[in-house]
């Protein structure tokens, strides 16, 4: 445990550790933590280990707040011709379409507040999803796009799920 997090984690006024509603997982492999979103890093992109907010996620969220959201639509059409599938199911500009409606309805709910406690979460692969989670490198598993998005939406900190194990 990093000293941030322990800080962060000895000071109840900061912590206040939700019941969270949970499906299939083992909630004795995770803590709960409230973290400076500036200290949360993906793997998502070329492989290497970036500071979310240096990525393509901030980019992206951005210009759907903001824009139109051509960058996004844009992205996902150059996944789609060089994979041929983004995230196992978008093929066609239909899909992107949708994956692209989905993010602005996503924009639209995040901007009333994000609400840490009505997360469900799923184990897949030993790794839990449905809300916002990191491992102990503070490495974001899910919710890459929910704290981009409340990042450009001003929030400086976020509540999550960390992999203890």
């Amino acid at each position: 445990m990093s000293p941030k997090q322990k800080s962060i984690s000895e000071n109840a006024d900061m912590l206040e550790i939700a019941q969270v509603p949970t499906t299939h997982y083992q909630e004795e492999r995770y803590s709960d933590a409230l973290i400076e979103i500036a200290d949360l890093y993906t793997t998502a992109f070329w492989g290497k280990r970036i500071r979310l907010i240096y990525s393509p996620y901030i980019a992206s969220a951005y210009n759907v707040i903001y824009g139109n959201g051509e960058l996004y639509r844009t992205y996902l059409q150059d996944l789609v011709k060089r994979y041929g599938t983004v995230w196992g199911h978008i093929r066609t500009e239909k899909d992107i379409a949708l994956r692209l409606g989905k993010f602005k309805r996503l924009v639209k709910s995040l901007s009333r507040g994000y609400d840490y406690n009505k997360d469900k979460y799923n184990e897949i692969n030993g790794k839990i999803y449905g809300g916002i989670v990191a491992n102990k490198n503070m490495e974001l598993i899910d919710g890459h796009h929910r704290v981009a998005i409340l990042y450009v939406l001003g929030e400086k900190v976020v509540k999550l799920k960390i992999l203890t194990d």
